[in-house]
Formats: C-alpha cells, structure tokens, sequence
C-alpha cells in the first residue's frame, strides 16, 4: 500500500500493515494528504531555509473492525521530545477542565483520599482544578519542557514518561490505585496503544472511572476536518471503536456524550466490568452511529472529494482577496494549521506571516510555508485587512478577542466547518 522513498525515512519511521485496534492486514485508503513535514515541528530562524523532513500521510479504513487510522508511526521522540503545545493558552480548554472537574468530584464523590491521574497532562491545566479542591493528583507527561511547567508554575507533581503497563504498575506500588484517570486527546497519539490501555486497566480502583475525550470522528468526517489528521494523531475514534479497544482489556465503556472540543469530540467513560450502569447517553450515541452507517464504508467516500472542493474554494477566495489589493495574515500556529496550509499550497505568496498566543511559537517558523509566527499584537501594529483563521475551532472566541479589529473593518475569513467571511 505504502512504502518510504529513503533510507533515512526508514530509520525515522514505519508502516504498520496491520490494523492498530484488531491486528488485521484489511487497510483501505480514505485520503492521501501527500509528504507533510510534521505539524508541531516548528523551525527556529536559524535553521530557516534548510531542507523540512516530510513523511507520508494518509488516512485509511479498517475494513474489518471500521477504525480510522494512518499507517505512518513517526518515531516519538521527533513528536514529543520538545513540545510547544500549551493547553492553558486556550481558555475554552480550561474552562472545560474546570466544569469537567467540579462534574466528577461530585459525580464520584472524590475527596482527599482518592487519587486523580492525567496521562499527557500537558501543563497541568486540568489537574490544577483538582488540586485546588484539596485532591491528590498526579501527571504523566513525556514532554520535558511541558511537564516542567506543571511542575514549577502549578505544582502539579508529574512523571516525565511515556504511560505503559510498566508506569501503572509503577505508580500503583507507590502512590496508590486512581479513582479517576484521564486521558484527554492523548488516546489518538499512541504507537504504544494497548499497552496504555492495559496500564489504565492496571491502575484504575475497582469502583474508579476512566475518562478519555478524542476528537470525533464522526464529526471530523462530516465537517471535512482533514486538518486533525497529522502524524501525531494515529487513530480516529468513534464510540463503537472505543468499545472494541477497550473490550480487548476487560474494560466496559458505560457512559458517552459528545462536546463542542476540537470542532467536536466525544468523551467516553470506562470502568471495570459491572462497576458501572451503561447511561442513556451512551446507548444514544450507540444508536446515533450506527443509524448513521458510521462503521460502514458508504460513510467516508465523499470525503476526499469534499477536502478536494474546500482547498479549490478557499484558495480561490483567498486569490480573489489578494488581488482587491488585501493583505492577509492566519491566525493559530497548531498542528491543524501546518496541515491545511501545506495541503492547500499557501504559504508566503499568499498570507504575510502566522499570529498565536503561545510565546513558545512565537519568532519560530510554519514547518512548509516560510512563514514567520508572530505575537497577536502584531496584528494591532500592522493592521492587515483579513485574518484567516486556522484555529478555527476557535474561532468565536478569537473573533471576541479581536472584537475592536472587526469593528474597524478587519475582515474573518474561518475555513472549517463552512467556507464563510465574517466581515
């Protein structure tokens, strides 16, 4: 189906033949997003304009078990040895954490002797709500320079570790069994997948509760959200693959609900066998997908088609633009931003430079489109016409935040879910 160009792409990565979840050789290919440098690998300035390491990326189909994936594994150390994700720069995220978290102290009756586990917990943002509720926590996060923050800046004590069967036991010996464990838009970025589920079996109390949110694929399909697919993602869940992952490590998946996160994910809750009530939330997804025809083929054939459509609109819209003579700028420096500007072919010839908030990005360069990422105020300074934004699942609240930028005649151009110019 796949092979590497070079020897040096052999030694950095492989192809998986065989389905992540079910082991089985039946892979089908949903969409070919062509050689992409990987999305989070952002340049210094000093090492601009050397040659950008690009791998393989395409979407297949399980035609056995249904679950989305890329055949791809980039080796994790190139991913997540240095990260530039922040979790706390967005405050939507962490206004969900701390709803999330008042939700499950109250739902489980979590106090002081219970113990909250967050694997790629980032920078602490979500588990700085239960600390601050007087439970005891704990992270495990294999990004260095990010655990580092939760440590120092939050007091979040964490574990620089990539989660496994061995890191649960570890844990388990010497800090206890977890009453909650989660695991938010970490689940997707596995090569090591079972072993991290089986070490969240392993560490979970007995009446404790797992609680994993991944970007929905049903979602991402019928929005077109190709831009979620990069090489750190390796699968794409829905409720009913979940439950087959989960099942192969005597875990029972008792509760779902589908959130706004992410341009729409779902969070799912997992517990041991008989532990929990399946909820009328998860039996309505449950009937939801496969009503859908969400496990079937039928449902992802016009995808490519619709990616294909939206890179034609939007670059013709974007052309149009720049001939009225419009200087354009994006805003949002994530990995959905590498993506969509390197698939779609926009670079410096078409946008001035790339604005996010996080200063760990700023003054590094886009991976692919030689453009420059920039603090906000820049655009305050510079004051251009359009503002593409590629976090546009952010968008409403970017757009709030630039509120005195709209009212002086800036222009929004927001590509996802629908091509639409918010003026």
């Amino acid at each position: 189906m796949l092979s590497l160009k070079t020897q040096s792409e052999e030694n950095l990565c492989k192809v998986e033949k065989a389905c992540r979840i079910c082991n089985q050789e039946e892979l089908e290919i949903v969409l070919d997003l062509g050689r992409q440098p990987l999305a989070n690998a952002l340049i210094s300035k000093t090492k601009h304009g050397e040659p950008v390491r690009v791998f393989p990326l395409i979407l297949v189909r399980c035609a056995i078990c249904g679950c989305l994936q890329i055949p791809v594994t980039v080796n994790p150390a190139m991913l997540f040895g240095e990260y530039l994700y922040f979790s706390s720069y967005a405050d939507a995220l962490v206004k969900s954490a701390s709803d999330l978290s008042e939700q499950l102290i109250d739902r489980f009756n979590i106090g002081p002797n219970d113990l909250v586990v967050d694997l790629g917990s980032n920078d602490g943002y979500l588990l700085q709500f239960y600390k601050a509720a007087q439970i005891p926590v704990l992270g495990v996060e294999p990004a260095e320079n990010v655990a580092t923050v939760a440590k120092e800046k939050r007091g979040i004590p964490t574990l620089v570790e990539y989660f496994s069967e061995s890191v649960a036991k570890y844990i388990r010996t010497r800090y206890g069994s977890a009453s909650i464990i989660h695991a938010n838009n970490v689940i997707a970025h596995l090569a090591n997948l079972h072993s991290f589920v089986e070490g969240m079996r392993i560490l979970l109390r007995r009446s404790g509760a797992i609680v994993v949110e991944v970007a929905y694929v049903k979602d991402m399909i019928k929005t077109g959200a190709f831009d979620l697919i990069y090489h750190e993602h390796l699968c794409y869940y829905s409720l009913n693959t979940l439950q087959l992952l989960f099942q192969k490590h005597s875990l029972e998946v008792f509760d779902a609900e589908h959130i706004p996160a992410h341009g729409g994910s779902l969070r799912i809750y997992a517990g041991h066998p008989g532990e929990h009530k399946q909820t009328a939330g998860f039996l309505d997804i449950e009937r939801d997908e496969k009503a859908s025809g969400l496990d079937g083929p039928l449902f992802y054939k016009q995808f490519g088609d619709r990616v294909v459509a939206l890179r034609r609109s939007l670059k013709s819209t974007l052309l149009g633009l720049r001939q009225d003579g419009l200087r354009i700028v994006a805003y949002g420096a994530a990995a959905k931003a590498t993506v969509l500007l390197n698939f779609f072919h926009l670079d410096e010839r078409t946008l001035l430079y790339v604005v996010d908030r996080n200063p760990e990005k700023q003054g590094k360069m886009l991976p692919g489109t030689n453009l420059e990422i920039c603090p906000v105020g820049r655009i305050k300074a510079d004051k251009p016409e359009v503002i593409l934004i590629t976090a546009w699942n952010y968008a409403d609240e970017i757009m709030f935040q630039l509120s005195s930028y709209k009212m002086q005649g800036g222009i929004f151009v927001i590509p996802l879910p629908v091509l639409r110019i918010v003026k």
